[in-house]
């Protein structure tokens, strides 16, 4: 399986996860709202963070602002090996976290 393949697996199992194909990338949403952005071409990860720690995560060479959305901290993982493939997943983890907490409360109890 690609590095897109595994990602977009583990996108796909999250819970109420649901996928589009927008912008020619895979799209992953929860409540409606995006977590995750999957370009499978490049084996990459757009994902949601916060402002403080997308500073932080961009230090790292696999991890750069995401395109059109770096100003609400998103960052942007390109997956070339298997600890930079963990990583990834851990932050569409997170992601997942930060937008399904942030949805409006009518919403999370809809979906749970």
């Amino acid at each position: 399986m690609t590095w897109g393949g595994k990602l977009r697996q583990t996108a796909e199992s999250m819970p109420h996860a649901t996928e589009t194909w927008q912008w020619d990338c895979w799209v992953y949403k929860v409540g409606g709202k995006i977590f995750a952005i999957v370009d499978e071409g490049d084996g990459s990860v757009s994902v949601k963070s916060t402002v403080d720690r997308q500073e932080v995560l961009i230090q790292d060479p696999a991890i750069s602002p995401a395109p059109y959305l770096a100003r609400g901290g998103w960052v942007m993982v390109t997956v070339g090996d298997d600890d930079t493939l963990t990583l990834a997943l851990e932050l569409m983890q997170e992601s997942h976290r930060l937008v399904f907490a942030g949805l409006p409360k009518k919403v999370r109890n809809a979906l749970e």
